[in-house]
């Protein structure tokens, strides 16, 4: 007699030991909680379990299992022929294997594609907290390979230029401060191909100026004298003054 049911007998889970992601069709699925890498775990079991009679249709399926343990127990819930709910019951066996995840095994070998360096004109200490918070939030999480602070700010390494583009812009719109940023390849190398390859370095700099603060505006030298939501009044050594908007002063600005 043909079985209403399809179960698989085994399921292979492959997980990272490091931040235990699960891979599931090929692709690597980050997870927050053990609660939710359970969860995952279940789901790539009952992703294998169909109805194979066309009378049959499945209401429900509960997988009951513990991390690494070999077996998991599924218990189906079927509809036949429209009236009779059957209830099915199966033990599967489950092959947990160790495997690092790409992000991971690049952490381990300490190699990344690009760097986002962020820094600020005056350094504030609430400002880097939350542009940290941003940088190791969970859309990025993944892809950061480290980050390091300095008196300027910090530097996040990042394991995708694709990333690190996605990562400076939205670091710079999650705080009200007129910013400037430059692209630049550093680290040039010849691959095996052939072809020449060179890190991306993305420099991300907040403008938060002060009266007081000392700059460089179009080869000259200058003083804040005071700051607005718009713009900066400088003065010179002469004591000449300019008011300069942000968009003007980030075009011609050095520290």
């Amino acid at each position: 007699m043909r079985r209403p049911v399809e179960i698989p007998q085994r399921v292979e889970i492959t997980y990272c030991p490091r931040c235990y992601s699960i891979r599931v069709r090929g692709r690597w699925l980050p997870v927050s909680s053990y609660e939710e890498f359970m969860e995952r775990a279940k789901e790539l079991i009952r992703s294998g379990i169909r109805a194979r009679d066309p009378n049959a249709k499945l209401l429900s399926v509960d997988v009951s299992m513990e991390f690494d343990e070999p077996r998991a127990k599924v218990t189906v819930a079927l509809l036949l022929g429209g009236r009779a709910v059957v209830s099915i019951e199966r033990e599967v066996a489950v092959s947990w294997r160790r495997r690092l995840c790409p992000m991971c095994f690049r952490r381990a070998g300490g190699t990344f594609e690009a760097v986002v360096q962020v820094r600020l004109f005056n350094y504030d200490e609430r400002v880097v907290e939350k542009l940290k918070s941003v940088a190791l939030s969970s859309e990025f999480a993944n892809d950061v390979v480290e980050l390091e602070e300095n008196r300027w700010g910090f530097d996040v390494k990042v394991g995708s230029s694709f990333v690190a583009k996605r990562l400076a812009e939205v670091l710079r719109r999650s705080v009200d401060l007129p910013s400037k940023l430059v692209e630049s390849f550093g680290d040039v190398r010849r691959s095996r191909d052939g072809r020449r390859r060179g890190r991306l370095y993305i420099s991300l700099r907040f403008i938060n100026l002060r009266r007081g603060d000392y700059l460089v505006y179009r080869g000259r030298a200058y003083t804040v004298d005071s700051v607005s939501r718009h713009g900066v009044v400088l003065e010179d050594s002469s004591g000449r003054r300019i008011r300069v908007s942000y968009a003007e002063l980030i075009e011609g600005f050095r520290k």
